[in-house]
């Protein structure tokens, strides 16, 4: 599937800097290639030899001045991102030259790309497939090492070479069953329900742990969402900038401060770890506190970890306790903050009272106590992700979820196989299992659902 038209854009941040990259694909890349680029040669860019750079300057025949000096690579079909003809140019990087260029190049007949549209037509022409387009996004977005290995994994092809397998394996069976319908009358050894469930339980076995490590790998990618709650002015603040080694939330003695839920982005052993410090939890005097107390207690639902921070210095609060009711206890650690004050012997009985929390004694005026902290952090957070990658490297939510369903799918199957239901209902729910299974890398996908994948994308990717 080629396209008629040729787009542009941007494909550097804007701004001040070094260098900034213009990129071009379509079928009137080298006709608007030669009325824009001469080289310093003399020559135009279809007298060039591909794939190697060429210095030169970008030329308005319109206002006969030229725009700047770059080095242009033209990169025919279909070798290229998106099996189409592709130039790009490499100017300078400033708003004004950038800008300019790629202006020139939509008048010259180029259109505007649309967000992520080059790796859609690199998807609709073949070169890859959604999981792998996916996986150029999370290469963009990967915030730890870890998350950028996991990235290159699904990018290079590992998850749909796994997923090829598996497929082929579920078509393997339902050929066998298909013929076992088809030919039931005739005297000839065909599959029968054994056979199905011995084959099918491997594929099972395999389709299940690509699940467990898919959840492993969504976590690495995606990340999870700490929470820091408490009752206002028990130093909530002070413990996020203390975490983060940097002023990024505003500490007063004031209680109430924090209005609303600030979120910055810790790594804790290559786990991408959103910290949010969130408004004091009370009795709301006004208004806007109502917004920040309704956005804090979201918070608590939607974290995987939460740090209940109290004064230490105090016996607990009615707003302690009311919070410690709230909060799973599988995701929470109980943080005794301002033990530089001295902690209170009805605090710390009170703390130790409750089975199986885990509570650390900290100081975010001096430090005390931060690096057990993170200590608790990290075990919590280790508790939710498992060690090294796996084989498969599935891993967004959206591939997870579709494994899941073609796993309930294969699961069907073998329970009709049992002897719970003809052949027929066996074929059956292999169809449904290789159709999930080809939505993974999307060859069978609504376009509404490719739109919506796509637009996640920024422009010029």
């Amino acid at each position: 599937m080629y396209y008629e038209d040729t787009i542009a854009a941007i494909s550097t941040p804007l701004g001040r800097g070094g260098i900034g990259i213009v990129r071009m694909s379509g079928p009137e890349v080298i006709g608007i290639g030669d009325r824009v680029f001469i080289s310093r040669r003399g020559r135009k860019l279809s007298k060039i030899e591909p794939w190697k750079l060429s210095l030169g300057h970008i030329y308005d025949k319109e206002l006969n001045r030229r725009i700047d000096e770059v080095l242009s690579v033209y990169m025919p079909a279909p070798h290229t991102y998106t099996r189409e003809d592709v130039m790009e140019v490499n100017c300078h990087s400033g708003l004004v030259v950038l800008d300019r260029i790629l202006q020139l190049f939509l008048r010259e007949g180029a259109r505007l790309a649309e967000p992520g549209e080059f790796t859609r037509r690199a998807f609709l022409n073949g070169r890859i497939d959604l999981s792998q387009a996916e996986a150029v996004l999370e290469v963009v977005d990967s915030k730890t090492t870890r998350a950028l290995e996991g990235a290159i994994g699904r990018l290079s092809g590992k998850a749909s070479e796994a997923l090829s397998e598996v497929k082929e394996a579920l078509v393997q069976e339902l050929v066998a069953v298909e013929a076992t319908i088809d030919f039931a009358e005739e005297d000839i050894p065909l599959h029968d329900g054994p056979d199905v469930v011995t084959a099918l339980e491997l594929v099972c076995k395999r389709v299940r742990g690509m699940v467990r490590e898919g959840e492993v790998e969504r976590i690495y990618s995606e990340g999870i969402l700490l929470a820091i709650v408490g009752a206002p002015n028990v130093g909530k603040s002070s413990l996020f900038n203390a975490l983060l080694e940097e002023d990024r939330a505003i500490v007063t003695e004031v209680p109430g401060t924090t209005s609303d839920v600030i979120q910055e982005y810790l790594s804790v052993e290559g786990i991408p770890v959103k910290i949010a410090d969130t408004a004091g939890i009370r009795k709301p005097k006004r208004e806007i506190e109502a917004h920040g107390v309704e956005r804090s207690l979201r918070a608590i639902r939607e974290s995987e970890v939460v740090l209940l921070v109290m004064d230490g210095s105090t016996e607990p609060s009615p707003e302690d306790i009311e919070l410690f009711k709230r909060v799973d206890v599988k995701k929470l650690v109980l943080v005794a903050n301002k033990r530089d004050l001295g902690v209170a012997e009805s605090a710390r009985s009170w703390c130790e009272g409750q089975r199986g929390i885990q509570v650390v004694y900290t100081s975010a005026i001096n430090g005390g106590g931060i690096e057990e902290l993170g200590a608790a952090i990290k075990g919590k957070v280790m508790s939710w992700a498992g060690g090294d990658q796996g084989p498969y490297n599935i891993g967004n939510s959206r591939q997870i979820a579709v494994l899941e369903r073609a796993l309930r799918d294969i699961e069907a199957s073998i329970h009709a196989a049992r002897g719970r239901g003809g052949m027929e209902i066996v074929a059956f729910f292999l169809r449904e299992a290789i159709g999930d299974l080809s939505e993974v890398g999307g060859s069978e996908l609504s376009e509404k659902i490719i739109d919506e994948i796509f637009t996640r994308f920024c422009v010029g990717k």
